[in-house]
């Protein structure tokens, strides 16, 4: 990649960062806050948040804008787009749910560490990582009171919430195609980690392979669409105006804007 195209992708990517956090902090501040019951705002929120992070890395990881690991970072935006959208059928008690699942499974991971102390002659209640993870927990909800869960935190799989949620076509084209990147399914890696070998005598069999491929915007492109799909869930929840392609609408200007620049100064250049 050329100076001149390297410098125009950090000023993308500084630019896409700022008008995502500005759609974040716009759409966070919309949930009303119930200081009885404050876990809504902080799961919904918090939420969103996640979402705007997930889709600036990738921004900000170019090298990764391709089908070795994007899918890494859509998969995990569609996961939360289901959850936030399960959540607001029922805000109050999915997103005490939610928060306790979680808490739980901190709880859970803090016994194992314990446990794994002890084992090695250590005593955990002089470890001060083990006494900061308690406070953070006790903090939030005493101990002794939390519940240890092993399933998920909904009690349903993420079809069946997707579902529930109107959301099955991105259950079907999107969650689960994208699931063969994150755990590295035969149906992904045939196509990006193998390939049929040019000899007969191996029958063609698949050997192999890494690689590698340049950027490819359209990865961008897919980070936001999620990103709009979900401030949208938002908007419908918190009766704001409707605008359903922000970032999207945003960024294809922006790369069309580049795209001209480009051409621009190369003529400059005489490349």
């Amino acid at each position: 990649m050329s100076d001149v195209g390297q410098k125009l992708i950090c000023e993308l990517v500084d630019d896409f960062r700022g008008k995502v956090k500005a759609e974040i902090k716009r759409h966070v501040n919309a949930i009303p806050i119930d200081l009885i019951e404050p876990q809504v705002h902080s799961v919904l929120g918090a939420l969103l948040a996640r979402q705007g992070t997930i889709a600036i890395e990738l921004a900000q990881a170019v090298s990764a804008w391709n089908y070795h690991s994007a899918p890494l970072f859509i998969r995990a935006m569609v996961d939360a787009h289901i959850t936030i959208a399960w959540l607001m059928l029922d805000p109050k008690d999915r997103s005490k749910k939610y928060v306790e699942y979680g808490l739980g499974q901190s709880k859970l991971h803090l016994e194992h560490l314990k446990s794994d102390l002890t084992s090695r002659g250590i005593d955990h209640q002089k470890d001060e990582s083990i006494q900061e993870m308690e406070a953070w927990l006790n903090a939030q909800k005493l101990m002794f009171l939390l519940p240890v869960e092993l399933g998920s935190w909904s009690n349903i799989s993420t079809r069946e919430m997707a579902i529930e949620a109107g959301l099955e076509n991105a259950y079907n084209f999107s969650y689960q195609p994208f699931s063969g990147c994150v755990h590295s399914t035969w149906n992904h890696i045939s196509q990006y980690n193998a390939r049929r070998s040019e000899s007969p005598l191996h029958r063609h069999t698949f050997v192999a392979a890494m690689p590698e491929f340049p950027p490819d915007a359209h990865q961008l492109d897919t980070v936001a669409r999620w990103l709009d799909e979900t401030l949208v869930l938002y908007q419908k929840q918190y009766d704001l105006p409707e605008e359903k392609h922000l970032i999207k609408e945003w960024l294809h200007i922006a790369l069309n804007e580049m795209a001209a620049k480009t051409k621009s100064e190369c003529v400059e250049m005489d490349l």
